[in-house]
């Protein structure tokens, strides 16, 4: 009839099993028919649900073979479920031989696989190498089949009723019966006998002979028998299944000479292995009962310890309750797997010192801890976490010591508990070190802030002429006509207007820095500031650090709006873009792109990044990359791998684009790799639409203005004269804010117009009132007066204050071409057109960037 097949698709012995079943069908020549052979897991539960499958199909079949004995339950579990039965509608026949398949009802027909001859000769391969003798690759050894009731075949074992011998007509008694048949009996009971003893013709011939003597002379000698079988192998419930069966068998055989005498023998043997079954299976639920509560006690105190000390307390009290006094557990000390750390050495339950710190993974447990001279049976077990693998864990064994591999599971995960309690503490203390280390890099930036900020005026105004007035002088070179007569002098007043910018642009970073949480913000387009960083004028510094580098920008096609401040995000912008071109050797490309990205999930990359809605802008360099052990710290103040040159930066561009990006409630992400490039990703939050926008007014062209230049410090007004008289401009010079008050409040006493049309005032003036109070007090009696506020440093809020009332804010140390884009603002209106208009003057071109 056919057949079907229960197995593990993901189980490479199963499939040998399967094409064992295969060659068993060819053999028989039955057909393989593939939809009878249907997928589990070598559980009971799959191999209850993948019959449920079969017999819910209808496809007529007479007998199941599964791949192990668990499914062979499960699959006679639904065959009951169903109203069938076993063997007498399905016949099931297993394979591995467990505990379970001797005590199922009814009992499971399996495979057995021979342990004992496994570990023998696995013993014996071991000894021959170590005799330096050849062993053969593979050792094969033969299974056994262990038939019961389910595949139906213990019928024939025991012999069929119908088809035995006629009763003889002429009455024997029992021993004459027993005399004239002991072959046959002995052949019947060995191959009864043979699935539960060890030497199946012994035990027959044992039996017989007890028999012989209970029918002469000797009363109770096949109860002795019997009793003396079962001490061989007290509690193997295969044992008292055969021999029960072997005396059934028997009782059959001799019914012909049934009598009362020979009825209580048979019914004293049953009862004797009835009784001893009992008790066997009895005395094994107490132990297997009392072996749970002891692996329970010990599991609950491994199971609170979450640090090295605790745990090892644990093991040292827990085992020993659990019966293992000899035990020694080891952790992997390097990735290759070849050292063993002793976590553990236990000895006849007393903790003992290993005296090494780590040991060859070959040796299993440290030397010299076990006596030699004695001979000792271990269980070696790895110490295994879903797909980690731990160490290893040697158990001396003790008989009557159940659920070794229970213990070997509480282990490992007490073992892996205590590394992820060690690893989150590690992280948990770099996560406060950090948060320190942060807050005291916070500290110092604001010191420096703070200092930058006392100093910063003065310095500025020191810079001044050297900022501004190199234009003017190279412009004057140029109309005596030298030549080439003045190439060194032009050199030397460029370099000296260079060295001056980076000195001004260390202050503006150091003022950026400190000034971090006290920046004015508003709703700007993340699409408009990348392309005024990116520009032609804003990209100049290229030719100077590497003319050979491309930089192509690829903006959203959608606005991205963003609250937050232009000033700070240029500055980010810039400094990025000017990274990734230094990064670059020779001929290569930066790209800066930015795009709309929504972050449904909590994303881990350089930081982590909250789920939301984000204007992003990436620049992407092919330059050296950046080391993963400098990755860490590439935000801090002054740290920088990168190769010093005159053109190198103040050390301060990243740590402001990360306090940029934090000022506005963003996120920033780097990935790189050495030898291909860096990503730079900065996340701010979307703001809303911007509203739409009036169109620009009229720009008035160049004109030449009445200035008066208001400043406490001569130098800083001797280059304002010369910068402005050489713009065109008619200028006046007052060094304080009181004497500026008194020239135009004497106009204004004599009713006339005010004698300027623009004030170029400095804000920290040295005196009770700052520049803008002292424009408020002229505004009083002139409104309409136009003026431009200069600083190297002020407040924020007077900055926002002076921007807030339309005032043109003008950072110093200022260029020549900065401030005469300050006079075009300040003077682009209507009301200017009153003024005297006139061609600008060229200004020479400049090497040099613009500190606007």
């Amino acid at each position: 009839g056919s057949g079907i097949g229960l197995r593990d698709q993901y189980n490479a012995e199963a499939e040998s099993r399967l094409r064992a079943y295969h060659r068993a069908l060819e053999r028989h020549g039955l057909p393989f028919d593939p939809a009878l052979v249907v997928t589990g897991t070598f559980m009971h539960q799959s191999g209850k649900a993948a019959m449920q499958r079969l017999l819910d199909a209808g496809v007529p079949f007479d007998g199941v073979v599964a791949a192990n004995d668990a499914m062979a339950l499960g699959a006679i579990e639904m065959i009951r479920a169903r109203g069938l039965r076993t063997p007498r509608d399905l016949r099931v026949v297993g394979f591995d031989d467990l505990l379970l398949a001797r005590l199922g009802n009814p009992p499971l027909t399996t495979v057995a696989q021979p342990f004992h001859a496994i570990a023998d000769r696995a013993l014996e391969l071991v000894l021959d190498q170590l005799e330096g003798k050849p062993v053969p690759e593979v050792s094969v050894l033969p299974t056994e089949l262990k038939i019961r009731r389910s595949c139906g075949c213990e019928v024939a074992i025991l012999g069929d009723r119908a088809s035995r011998r006629p009763v003889s007509t002429s009455r024997r008694t029992p021993l004459e019966l027993l005399d004239a048949r002991t072959n046959e009996l002995h052949a019947a009971l060995t191959l009864v006998l043979r699935s539960g003893t060890t030497d199946p013709a012994n035990a027959a011939t044992r039996l017989l002979t007890g028999l012989r003597e209970e029918l002469t002379s000797e009363p109770e000698a096949f109860t002795r028998a019997v009793e003396e079988l079962i001490a061989e192998s007290p509690g193997e419930s295969e044992r008292y299944r055969v021999l029960q069966l072997a005396i059934t068998r028997l009782r059959e055989e001799l019914s012909e000479a049934r009598c009362p005498e020979l009825e209580d023998v048979w019914y004293g043997a049953l009862s004797l292995i009835s009784f001893s079954n009992t008790a066997a299976q009895t005395q094994h639920r107490l132990a297997v009962d009392e072996n749970y509560l002891c692996l329970l006690t010990s599991g609950e105190q491994v199971a609170v310890a979450f640090d090295v000390p605790s745990l090892r307390t644990a093991l040292v009290k827990g085992l020993p309750i659990a019966g293992v006094r000899t035990a020694f557990l080891s952790r992997w000390r390097n990735e290759p797997h070849t050292e063993l750390e002793p976590f553990l050495c236990l000895v006849d339950g007393a903790q003992v010192d290993p005296g090494v710190e780590a040991f060859p993974a070959d040796r299993l447990f440290p030397s010299g801890l076990l006596p030699s001279r004695l001979r000792h049976t271990l269980l070696v077990f790895p110490l295994t976490f879903e797909t980690r693998n731990l160490g290893v864990a040697v158990f001396l064994y003790s008989p009557g010591i159940q659920g070794y591999h229970v213990l070997r599971d509480q282990v490992s995960k007490a073992l892996m508990t205590v590394g992820l309690h060690q690893e989150l503490m590690q992280r948990t203390m770099l996560h406060e070190r950090s948060v320190q280390e942060r807050l005291a890099t916070a500290r110092r930036l604001q010191s420096l802030g703070v200092l930058a900020g006392g100093v910063a005026h003065d310095l500025n105004n020191a810079l001044g002429p050297l900022v501004a007035l190199p234009d003017v002088i190279l412009s004057e070179l140029d109309e005596l006509g030298l030549g080439d007569e003045a190439a060194d002098i032009r050199a030397d007043i460029e370099s000296i207007k260079s060295a001056a910018l980076r000195a001004t642009q260390t202050i503006k970073d150091l003022l950026t820095l400190g000034r971090q949480g006290k920046t004015s913000k508003g709703s700007l387009d993340l699409n408009e500031i990348v392309a005024s960083c990116t520009s032609a004028e804003a990209l100049r510094f290229i030719g100077e650090i590497n003319p050979a580098v491309r930089v192509n920008v690829d903006l959203s096609t959608e606005p991205l709006v963003v609250h937050a401040s232009g000033a700070h995000l240029e500055r980010a912008i810039t400094n990025l873009v000017r990274n990734a071109v230094e990064a670059t050797r020779g001929e290569g490309e930066v790209v800066v792109r930015t795009a709309s990205v929504h972050v449904t999930r909590a994303a881990s990359g350089y930081e982590m990044i909250e789920p939301g809605h984000y204007a992003v802008v990436s620049v992407i360099d092919e330059g050296d990359g950046i080391a993963e052990a400098a990755l860490g710290r590439i935000f801090e103040p002054f740290f920088s791998s990168k190769r010093v040159n005159q053109n190198s930066g103040t050390g301060l561009g990243l740590a402001i684009v990360h306090g940029v990006v934090k000022e506005h409630a963003g996120f920033v992400d780097v990935t790189s790799t050495p030898g291909v490039g860096t990503t730079f990703t900065l996340y701010f939050p979307i703001g809303p639409a911007l509203p739409r926008s009036e169109a620009p007014g009229h720009v008035a062209g160049q004109c030449r203005a009445r200035v008066l230049v208001v400043d406490d410090d001569p130098a800083q007004l001797r280059t304002a004269r010369r910068v402005l008289t050489y713009l065109g401009h008619h200028v006046e010079t007052a060094d304080s804010g009181k004497k500026a008050i008194a020239i135009l409040l004497e106009a204004a006493r004599r009713d006339e117009p005010s004698p300027y049309d623009l004030l170029v005032l400095d804000v920290i003036l040295n005196e009770e009132h700052d520049g803008l109070d002292v424009l408020a007090q002229i505004q009083r009696h002139f409104p309409e007066q136009r003026a431009i506020l200069a600083s190297g440093h002020a407040p924020s809020e007077r900055a926002e204050q002076a921007v807030a009332r339309g005032l043109t804010w003008l950072v110093k140390p200022y260029t020549t071409e900065a401030l005469a884009r300050a006079i075009e603002q300040a003077l682009s209106s209507a009301g200017a057109s009153h003024l005297s208009l006139r061609p600008h003057t060229v200004l020479p071109p400049s090497r040099s960037s613009a500190a606007v």
